[in-house]
């Protein structure tokens, strides 16, 4: 009796094994078909440009502002619907159209102001995977006046590489960086990648009035309308934070060089000071909002040139350089900090 359950239960179990894997491999063929069939039924199912889901059942502004309420429906949005990120090559195939990819970016459109078309901005983007999650940003801060540099990895996925370029040449003003770098965290490669959009930026164009670097994992808070608004009032000073006190900078970072090995930073002795003494090192952050002056400056003077080369081997050179140039009054930075 014991021998006879026991074989049943074998052969019960080697189905339900079987029934499994026939499972799974219907769900990756599934998956392989979307992702590279040339099928038209499977090219059909691209066509079907995903909506924004919920956009107009949830508040932004009340989530920003903490309602409880408006919270609670955003989470059983999240829950009703779920989410999973698209692959990069769904974006590869959308931009052999642009007009779809165009709808899957900018399915709403947002009103542009006389001010807005007045004010350009240049937007800096640095990444390294999840297209997808570059095109929402994109969706947010795209406007046809302004200008996007994208900088991808040299080391991310060929395949992100490739989305990337596909996306850029459906638009005049998105272009990918004509100089790419492998960054690492707290390496002066970060810092060089963004210089390198910089440089493109200039040579592609006069008309913008501000640099403003960001990461493809934030998102804004503001509406470029709004973002004019803040910029205009500067009147062509950075936005720059910077921490004066010398005993708040963290002098370990660049009284010490650092060299990277594996994708890390490691100490390797004392760093002899910079040339010039009547400039101090200023601690910062590494993003802010640079006027086209100020960025001129960075590519053309003397003093910033060297000041980046002293710092290629200090650690998170990008949240010293920006602020040494904008709060000492030895360097003629334009639009630097002067003082209350």
């Amino acid at each position: 009796m014991m021998t006879r359950l026991i074989s049943q239960f074998r052969r019960s179990y080697k189905l339900i094994i079987f029934l499994m894997l026939i499972l799974t491999i219907i769900k990756c063929f599934d998956i392989y078909t979307i992702i590279f069939g040339n099928n038209k039924t499977d090219n059909e199912h691209w066509t079907r440009v995903p909506k924004f889901r919920g956009r107009n059942e949830v508040s932004c502004k009340k989530l920003i502002e903490r309602d409880s309420t408006e919270i609670i429906l955003a989470y059983s949005h999240m829950h009703k619907y779920g989410y999973r990120i698209s692959p990069d090559k769904y974006f590869t195939y959308l931009s052999t159209n642009c007009s779809l990819l165009n709808d899957f970016m900018f399915n709403y459109k947002f009103p542009i102001t006389e001010e807005e078309l007045k004010f350009p901005i240049a937007f800096i983007i640095l990444m390294y995977k999840d297209v997808e999650q570059v095109v929402r940003l994109l969706r947010a801060i795209y406007r046809p006046q302004n200008h996007y540099c994208i900088h991808v990895d040299l080391s991310a996925p060929e395949e992100t590489h490739l989305a990337v370029d596909s996306i850029a040449r459906c638009y005049n003003n998105i272009f990918v960086v004509s100089k790419k770098v492998d960054i690492i965290y707290g390496h002066i490669s970060r810092l060089n990648a963004e210089i390198n959009c910089m440089s493109d930026f200039v040579r592609r164009s006069n008309s913008w009035k501000y640099v403003l670097n960001i990461p493809s994992q934030q998102y804004p808070l503001k509406t470029n309308a709004e973002i004019v608004k803040i910029l205009t009032k500067f009147n062509g000073s950075n936005i720059v934070e910077g921490i004066i006190n010398q005993s708040r900078t963290i002098k370990d970072r660049y009284q010490n060089r650092f060299f990277a090995f594996r994708n890390d930073l490691h100490r390797y002795g004392k760093k002899t000071p910079f040339h010039n003494k009547n400039i101090a090192i200023v601690k910062g952050l590494a993003i802010g909002a640079f006027s086209y002056n100020f960025v001129r400056f960075v590519l053309e003077s003397d003093v910033a040139k060297e000041l980046l080369i002293w710092m290629k081997d200090i650690y998170s050179p990008d949240e010293y350089y920006w602020a040494t140039l904008n709060y000492n009054a030895a360097i003629p930075a334009p639009g630097r900090y002067i003082g209350s």
